[in-house]
């Protein structure tokens, strides 16, 4: 007989409770989101100054880059300029040359491109309402989550952390 797995569901840092108490129409309180954006900042900071920048600087960045990439995808922002899309692959091909070295750098537009993203994401917080904000953080999860179970490193896509790459 053969054991049957327990459906996991993707973690989430925020759930339904969230959801339900959060404000519709006021922005989140600075208090509550500025030490995650603290991070982000020191993050960008470390890959660009640091000698060498962690994994979690990564992962902090990609979070911001795919938390902003949701709200695009939801319709609640636009990407008018289209620095997302250029973050997006700047990501991608740091990590390709991180497959040649062992560091994973950015070039001088790649640069500039996910700084003007973590600062949208920035303004995304002070002026959207609180729900949306955790909504498009539970969708990214989601997201995320999905495309992880979807993508096994034998297709055509790796997943870095929760950051994805095409080959």
């Amino acid at each position: 007989m053969k054991k049957h797995k327990p459906n996991r569901r993707a973690s989430t840092h925020y759930g339904p409770w969230h959801v339900m108490l959060a404000s519709p129409d006021k922005p989140m309180q600075p208090s509550r989101y500025r030490h995650q954006l603290t991070r982000m900042h020191l993050a960008m900071a470390s890959i660009t100054k640091g000698e060498s920048p962690t994994d979690e600087d990564w992962r902090l960045i990609a979070d911001a880059i795919n938390l902003v990439e949701t709200l695009v995808l939801q319709g609640v922002a636009q990407d008018e300029s289209g620095l997302l899309h250029d973050a997006i692959t700047a990501m991608a091909e740091a990590y390709r040359a991180a497959q040649d070295s062992a560091r994973m750098r950015l070039t001088g537009p790649g640069l500039a491109a996910i700084s003007a993203v973590l600062a949208d994401w920035g303004v995304c917080l002070e002026q959207l309402p609180e729900r949306t904000v955790i909504e498009a953080h539970i969708a990214t999860d989601r997201r995320i989550a999905e495309k992880l179970r979807r993508y096994s490193l034998g297709n055509r896509a790796k997943v870095v952390t929760r950051f994805e790459v095409q080959a």
